[in-house]
């Protein structure tokens, strides 16, 4: 799993919508359970990277969010609402500045993105 998403993040750019989207969920499932097991484990970052999931997925996403097409943005907020762990302050910040967004689908993804982070959804 780990040796796809430096593809599926490069997919998250795709001027085409279906590329798009079906990167985001095929980052979401493998990047979860990832992230959550990496969490478990309670290491410093840069171990936890090194241990297997070869990107910061988060920061990446973090970066994507500000990206300079407005449907990548949206998507990427979107996943981050999904995958970062509740209460994540890099991934809030992100989503904080993306309820500036002048794309309205990025302002929608980062206000559901924030509401997923401020509470567990189990």
């Amino acid at each position: 799993g780990q040796v796809v998403l430096p593809h599926l993040l490069q997919a998250v750019c795709s001027p085409e919508r279906e590329v798009r989207m079906a990167a985001a969920e095929a980052i979401v499932a493998v990047g979860k359970p990832l992230i959550k097991q990496q969490e478990s484990a309670s290491q410093k970052p840069s171990d936890r990277e090194a241990q297997g999931l070869g990107v910061d997925l988060i920061g990446e996403l973090v970066l994507l969010s500000g990206h300079e097409e407005g449907s990548v943005r949206a998507c990427a907020m979107g996943v981050l609402g999904r995958v970062a762990p509740v209460g994540h302050q890099v991934a809030l910040r992100a989503l904080l500045k993306g309820m500036l967004d002048t794309d309205s689908s990025a302002l929608s993804a980062s206000s559901k993105s924030i509401v997923s982070l401020m509470a567990p959804s189990d």
